[in-house]
């Protein structure tokens, strides 16, 4: 069962990057941390809020495998 996702806003009311500076990628380039992809990470601060919206979606679908 999928847990409701919890997202954050920063200052300037984007949605909040979830890093928790645990960083460090594992043999699949995902974050020990905040279980982004490398290419998460980078594309992260470009991202609009339905861009970051579909990377914690992701990031939750990973987490609950």
């Amino acid at each position: 069962m999928a847990s409701e996702l919890r997202v954050r806003r920063d200052d300037e009311g984007r949605i909040a990057s979830p890093c928790v500076s645990l960083c460090g990628l594992d043999e699949y380039d995902v974050c020990r941390g905040c279980g982004r992809l490398r290419s998460e990470i980078r594309a992260w601060r470009d991202a609009d809020d339905a861009e970051r919206l579909a990377i914690l979606n992701a990031v939750q679908a990973r987490r609950e495998r």
